[in-house]
């Protein structure tokens, strides 16, 4: 019998969150998720498999702090599909319970920085930005996903683009 879990996964995927989002996936190492988050190298790898484990667990909790409440058939989802049924990224993304989502949202910035916590937390867009450009132009099917959850949170081009330049502080 192991031993019990002395840390929070969802404590965990936030602060994993904020490395990746500030470093992106390629540059983040496992040792900077240790120092970041507190947790042992082995209790990572025990918890979420790998660092792509944890950082589509910590993608998951972004898209769904994105989404405005449950799928919407009438808005294009597929209740067929578990992405949009559960409001994950597919197959391998399950969705953080933890990161929550507030049904009466909307996806404009103030409204995503009032439910995480203020303007001092990484805005979800962050993560789905480092997806977007290192992760889905090698990964069609996460492409597909990401597209998906950002039209279910109707999320378009401008409110990426606006991430991308707030970011860059222009």
């Amino acid at each position: 019998m192991g031993r019990p879990r002395t840390f929070s996964e969802p404590d965990v995927v936030a602060r994993a969150s904020a490395v990746f989002a500030r470093r992106g996936f390629a540059a983040t190492s496992v040792d900077d998720l240790v120092r970041a988050t507190g947790v042992g190298r082995a209790s990572l790898y025990g918890a979420f498999g790998s660092k792509d484990g944890l950082f589509q667990r910590c993608l998951s909790g972004a898209l769904a702090a994105l989404a405005p409440g449950p799928a919407d058939p009438a808005a294009g989802a597929d209740p067929a599909d578990p992405a949009d049924r559960a409001g994950a990224l597919g197959p391998g993304f399950a969705a953080d319970p933890a990161a929550g989502t507030d049904s009466a949202a909307t996806p404009d910035s103030a409204s995503r920085a009032s439910r995480l916590g203020g303007s001092d937390t990484a805005d979800p867009l962050d993560l789905v930005l480092v997806a977007l450009m290192e992760l889905a132009p090698d990964d069609a099917a996460l492409a597909a996903d990401i597209g998906r959850a950002l039209r279910r949170a109707r999320v378009g081009p401008a409110d990426l683009g606006a991430r991308l330049l707030a970011r860059a502080s222009l």
